[in-house]
């Protein structure tokens, strides 16, 4: 050793450690090993070097020395190594004192140089991560040149920070004083001295190491290594532990278990000194907290571990709830080691939820799942269902049972279940059946909530209740039975305006839309409901609008233009079907109306008006969609001169023949709207036309297109022209074809027609007065009258001829009454009669109104013209059946009864006489008094015949119907036969009647077979158009089946053919029939029953 003083030495061989010191803690391990392969080293320091230092150099990993980092070193020549920052002491003093560079490791420190030939310090990193190694070799010799060369490695080890003095050659020469160790202070420091064995001392330092004196053998290897003070944990991922197990990880994140079922865990294992060797044993706790504390055991609890020793605890999951059971798991040992875990393990139900698809389940049952959303039932029936099963699933026999609660929240109440909690052990199942028992029609929602063992999933239950359910659509907007349109709606009258409606199929099944009417409402509130009430007439009969309509293409004016729908209309599911409503008003004032629209729809109701139930409140009715509609009209008004209501007619003054006048009068429009008049339809159009003309007309009046356009308050002139042709009164009208509605004639005039008159008179000074006699009967009675001729002039009138046109030769002159011989001078004042007679001979002559025309001569060249009309009718009446009680059988001292009908076949009014009862068994026979002695045309009078035997035997009688018919006495033969004894069920037995309100066709029945001619059913009843009456038949034969209104009038005969044994229907239109009660009579033989029916529009 150079330059060193006795003191410096003295003070290093003294140096001793604090008691502070944890080099302590590294254990010395002397062994034999083999030199790391240098190949490919990077070189510090070259050859010959004395008293240098290199660096700094990666170690290439973070290398752990007594607890601190380092990724750096740096080299000296005197045969040590800094760890850290690089100095640039090379300190050759080899003592472990103030003036060394720590942190230091020295393999053999002296006052060193690298070998003159070929010395070296050289370093290599070799591995990989996590095992890495630091390897640096020292070629040296002592500072004089002599001894050597001396060859040794320092090794540093990732992970186990391990290190290594490592001797390749060490010869024996050179007489040094080395040090040999590491330290990090001057009393922070492992000593080695070498020997055998070679020893260590963390409390005095050996600076003074003679590898002369104790040598170091080749392949030598000194090993200090870090003891563990602490026990050490590993994981295992596969047990659901950390790779690092670092302090706050959290172990068996998700690992499942059914509640109530136990598994058990591995997670960890702890060790001691298995890595470095420990420091002493030590004794080891675990403790587990937190909210599920309680759902984990470990097993050991504590325990003490040695040098070397591993143990693996068993964790055991036992969850009493389902989802994240958190705890927290903390290990510590007696020397202050701690580390908590987060315990995160999963309860998982026990329970299986299994879905029944085909009962309206899903697969897997999720929490908000929808069930049974392909269930269908009809609506107003009841289908049971069972979509869900849960199941217990664990296998332990000693866990608890799972709890299950159903809970069913429908407020519609369209839904039940047959339970409401259910505990099942092991293995066992629960099945709830759901009822469903649809009251509206589509999806029907409901919500069912079930808690299965604490795990609750709620599920919307969507059931479908099939039935046909239509939405209507107007003008877009969805609308409500009920609603009211066109409430601001001002049209003027002959406007339009039109809204779609659109009928919305929203099931599955079709929508028929059956029947469409709209009646006008009044426009005055009255109590009750509904508030504005149906029109009807003086018959109850309620009263059409013609301001609305509904068309299956946009409305167009006039009304009449307007083509109903062809009903009944068929919507299939999922489509539309467009209709039209128009507000095309043809009055002013107040239009109200309510539409109703019949259909097949379950899903909403309406009230049929005029029906009430015993409550007084109106029936409701299925798919009876109204609305009311509440537009108001203005229009114009053709008026006349001075607030005339209308147009003044003009009359001319008496004109001599062939003179013209002239005669104005004046049109107004006092209306709101436009009046439009027709200038192609303004013509003379009524009487004596071509006697009058017009001369002009509203020449100061706007054109548009074919009409004058009168505007609100305006009016203007028709100016007319009367030239007499001939002698007498003469009228015309002239025809005014406008858009006031307000002007109609019913049966005479169109709507908005006016026909203004225009009267004149053409002076000659003969009257010659119209005749119309009464009816006569074609084959019959004839009627007469008398035509009256009178001078009206100032002077005598001559008439030389009389002449009778047309008539058919059916109008004459009366012989009874002769008229007066030609030529008549008839003197101003006087009248003369003329007879004529309506004689119709021929009795195949069709009934109608008979016309001829009278022209009168005078002596001057004029000419009078008057007409003489009447009408011819038949006068004939028929009796059905012609016979009756053939084949009836009636036990003595019972009867049977039948009926007749007596019917007026012709066109007049036929005078009855009462009935007779002729022939041999007449006693035996009991007939109705007639009620009524006059019969008008059409109409029926029904007759009661009783059979009632007054002995054993056949009976025969004849009924005659007298009358002034022209087809003379009508006959029915009766027949029957009176036996001892009499079968209920024979056929041939005594005939029964039905109750018939209004007609009296029917009385109570003393002997009633039980099979018999009888009505099964009418339908639909009320009806509106094609209509199925179904009847029983219990005797072969001609069966008649007739309809008569309420006054007992035949309307028709709707069927006359033969029937078999048996139930038969026959389809009849009533389409075209007004509204009102009517009787179906059916009839076959002597055997009468009726039905009634209502008929509505």
């Amino acid at each position: 050793m150079k330059r060193l003083s006795l003191f410096a030495l003295a003070i290093l061989l003294g140096s001793i450690s604090s008691a502070w010191a944890t080099m302590s803690e590294y254990q010395f391990t002397q062994t034999t090993g083999t030199a790391t392969d240098m190949t490919g080293a990077t070189e510090a320091l070259p050859s010959d070097r004395d008293d240098y230092t290199a660096g700094s150099y990666n170690i290439g990993f973070s290398f752990d020395f007594d607890g601190t980092l380092y990724t750096t070193f740096s080299v000296s020549s005197n045969g040590w190594m800094k760890l850290g920052a690089h100095t640039t002491n090379s300190d050759l003093s080899n003592a472990f004192d103030g003036g060394a560079q720590y942190p230091v490791l020295s393999a053999l420190w002296d006052d060193l140089e690298t070998y003159a030939s070929n010395g070296y310090v050289r370093f290599k990193t070799t591995g990989t991560a996590p095992n890495r190694v630091l390897t640096v070799e020292w070629r040296t010799m002592y500072w004089t040149n002599t001894g050597g060369p001396w060859v040794y490695q320092v090794r540093l080890y990732e992970t186990t920070n391990a290190i290594e003095f490592f001797y390749i050659d060490m010869p024996g020469n050179g007489g040094v004083s080395a040090t040999i160790g590491a330290a990090t202070s001057s009393t922070n420091f492992a000593s080695i001295t070498p020997g055998s064995p070679a020893t260590v001392s963390y409390t005095t330092a050996n600076n003074s190491i003679d590898i002369d004196v104790t040598t170091i053998a080749a392949n030598t290897l000194y090993r200090l290594v870090k003891c563990e003070l602490n026990i050490a944990i590993s994981g295992s991922p596969a047990e659901g532990g950390t790779t690092a197990m670092a302090d706050g990880d959290s172990l068996i994140v998700d690992q499942e278990t059914p509640v109530g079922e136990s598994r058990a865990f591995m997670p960890y294992t702890i060790s001691l000194g298995l890595n470095n060797g420990a420091c002493e044993s030590r004794s080891y706790t675990y403790s587990l907290t937190g909210a599920f504390a309680a759902e984990y055991a470990i097993t050991p609890t504590s325990g003490k571990i040695g040098d070397g020793e591993s143990y693996t605890p068993v964790l055991t999951f036992t969850p009493r709830g389902i989802g994240t059971r958190a705890a927290t798991l903390t290990v510590r040992d007696d020397n202050g080691f701690s580390r908590s875990y987060n315990l995160l393990a999963v309860g998982v139900p026990r329970i299986a939820w299994i879905g029944n698809v085909p009962q309206g389940g899903t697969l897997e049952l999720l929490d908000g799942d929808v069930l049974m959303r392909d269930i269908e039932v009809s609506r107003n029936n009841t289908g049971n269902f069972t979509p869900i099963t849960i199941k217990n699933n664990g296998t332990s026999k000693t866990a608890p049972p799972a709890l299950i609660t159903y809970t069913l929240i429908d407020p519609s109440g369209q839904y039940s279940i047959n339970t409401t909690n259910a505990s099942l052990s092991s293995g066992q199942s629960s099945i709830p059946v759901i009822t469903f028992s649809p009251k509206f029609t589509g999806e029907q929602r409901a919500t069912l909530r079930v808690n299965a063992d604490g795990e609750v999933r709620t599920f919307s239950l969507a059931g479908y209740a099939v039935g046909p359910s239509a939405e209507f659509f107007v003008d877009g907007t969805a609308t409500a039975t009920g609603s009211s349109f066109f409430n601001k709606t001002v049209l003027c009258v002959g406007d339009i305006v039109t809204l779609p409606v659109t009928i919305r199929n929203t099931n599955r099944v079709n929508v028929e839309v059956n029947d469409i009417d709209v009646f006008a409402t009044e426009s005055v509130i009255r109590q009750g409901a509904p508030r504005y009430p149906i029109q009807r007439d003086a018959f109850g009969n309620r009263l059409g609008s013609i301001d609305y309509v509904l068309t299956e293409q946009p409305g167009v004016v006039p009304f009449l233009k307007n083509q109903q729908p062809n009903l009944p209309v068929t919507i299939a599911p999922g489509e539309s079907r467009t209709f039209y409503l128009s507000y095309l008003p043809i009055y002013p004032g107040s239009r109200y109306a309510r539409i109703f629209v019949r259909t097949n729809a379950e899903n909403f109701v309406g009230a049929e008006v005029g029906s009430y139930d015993q409550n007084g409140t109106l029936v409701e009715v299925d798919g009876l969609f109204s609305l009311d509609l509440f537009g108001k009209a203005v229009g114009s008004n053709l008026a006349g001169a001075n607030n005339a209501d209308l147009p003044e007619p003009i009359t001319f003054k008496s004109a001599e023949i062939r003179d013209r006048q002239v005669a104005k009068t004046w049109v107004q429009n006092d209306g709101e709207c436009d009046l439009l008049i027709s200038k192609s339809e303004l013509r003379v159009d009524v009487g004596d036309v071509t006697e009058f003309e017009i001369v002009s007309a509203f020449t100061n009046t706007t054109v548009a297109g074919d009409n004058y356009v009168l505007a609100p308050g305006q009016g203007d002139s028709i100016v007319v022209a009367f030239t007499p042709i001939t002698f007498g009164s003469r009228r015309a009208s002239i025809r005014l074809v406008t858009n006031d509605s307000t002007l109609l004639i019913p049966g005479v005039t169109e709507r908005g027609t006016h026909y203004l008159d225009l009267y004149g008179l053409g002076k000659v000074g003969l009257e010659a007065r119209n005749l119309t006699l009464n009816p006569a009967v074609i084959g019959g009675a004839s009627s007469s009258g008398k035509m009256m001729l009178e001078n009206t002039s100032g002077g005598t009138v001559e008439v030389i001829g009389i002449e009778v046109e047309g008539g058919n030769g059916e109008i004459i002159a009366d012989v009874s009454n002769p008229w007066p011989p030609l030529p008549l001078v008839i003197i101003p004042g006087q009248q003369v009669e003329l007879g004529f007679v309506l004689v119709i001979t021929d009795a195949t002559a069709l009934p109608g109104v008979r016309e001829a025309r009278v022209r009168i001569a005078l002596n001057n060249g004029d000419t009078v013209i008057a007409t003489v009309s009447g009408y011819a009718g038949t006068r004939t009446i028929a009796v059905s059946p012609g016979s009756a009680f053939t084949n009836t059988k009636v036990a003595v001292g019972e009867l049977a009864r039948t009926f007749i009908i007596l019917s007026n076949t012709g066109t007049l009014p036929a005078r009855l006489d009462n009935p007779v009862v002729t022939g041999a068994n007449k006693d035996d026979y009991v007939v109705s008094q007639l009620r009524r002695r006059v019969i008008e045309p059409g109409q029926v009078e029904v007759f009661e015949v009783t059979y009632i035997p007054q002995g054993a035997g056949t009976s025969t009688a004849q009924l005659e119907f007298g009358s002034n018919a022209t087809n003379g006495v009508q006959v029915v033969t009766l027949g029957g036969e009176a036996t001892g004894t009499i079968k209920v069920d024979d056929p041939n037995g005594a005939s029964g009647t039905e109750a018939t309100p209004g007609v009296d066709l029917g009385r109570a029945t003393t002997i009633e077979s039980a099979n018999q001619l009888s009505f099964r059913s009418v339908a639909p009843n009320p009806a509106r158009g094609l209509t199925d009456i179904t009847f029983a038949v219990a005797q072969e034969g001609t069966v008649e089946l007739a309809l008569y209104d309420a006054s007992g009038a035949l309307v028709k005969v709707l069927d006359q053919s033969e029937y078999g044994v048996g139930d038969h229907t026959l389809r009849v239109d009533f389409t075209g029939l007004s509204s009102g009660t009517y009787y179906c009579a059916l009839r076959q033989g002597d055997r009468l029953v009726t039905r009634t029916v209502t008929v509505v529009r």
